[in-house]
């Protein structure tokens, strides 16, 4: 099994996001794949900021809120930084109008986990689902024996898109974010 406390050094830094057709069909040649993720940049920190400022991330995700545009540079500097660490693997996520919001993969716990955040615009398209399928099938395929993703109760959105993406639901945890106590789902795809 790879390390569990970091990722592999090859984690590729650009990855298609096929439709489920184009999976069924073994691949995507012969039609255009309409998403991709490519590793997140120092430039990317408007792409940062934007999503802080969305009130469905903020309500369903860990993401800070509302960053100034220093905050945002640094985290864009910092998911940089802990890609080349080792420590996650951020990427922008891309459709055929640009970035379309973030995703990305990292291991916190001894097990990889992945997590997404899109812009109002992006969503109800597939492309967190086929985001979370595409880099929990590159952890398995680099060795891993499961990967996780976890959801707030009452985010049916992405208990839809764990769904989609091959995760079957684990166990629920209570977990305490900004004062507030709140349960999470375990999902688990191996």
């Amino acid at each position: 099994m790879p390390d569990a406390t970091a990722l592999p050094s090859d984690v590729p830094s650009v990855f298609l996001l096929p439709t489920a057709d184009q999976r069924a069909a073994g691949g995507t040649h012969g039609s255009a794949v309409r998403g991709a993720l490519r590793a997140m940049t120092h430039d990317d920190w408007t792409l940062e900021q934007d999503l802080s400022r969305d009130a469905a991330v903020q309500r369903w995700t860990f993401y800070p809120a509302d960053l100034s545009a220093d905050d945002a540079r640094t985290r864009a500097a910092l998911a940089v930084d802990r890609r080349r660490t080792g420590a996650s693997a951020r990427f922008v996520v891309l459709d055929d109008d640009g970035p379309a919001g973030t995703a990305g993969i990292a291991i916190p716990r001894g097990v990889p986990e992945v997590f997404y955040a899109l812009l109002p615009r992006a969503r109800g398209r597939g492309l967190a689902s086929r985001a979370a399928r595409t880099l929990s099938s590159w952890a398995l395929r680099a060795g891993y024996p499961e990967v996780h993703l976890f959801t707030l109760e009452g985010n049916t959105a992405s208990e839809a898109v764990a769904e989609r993406a091959g995760f079957t639901r684990g166990e629920t945890a209570t977990v305490v974010r900004d004062g507030i106590k709140e349960t999470t789902t375990c999902w688990v795809r191996r």
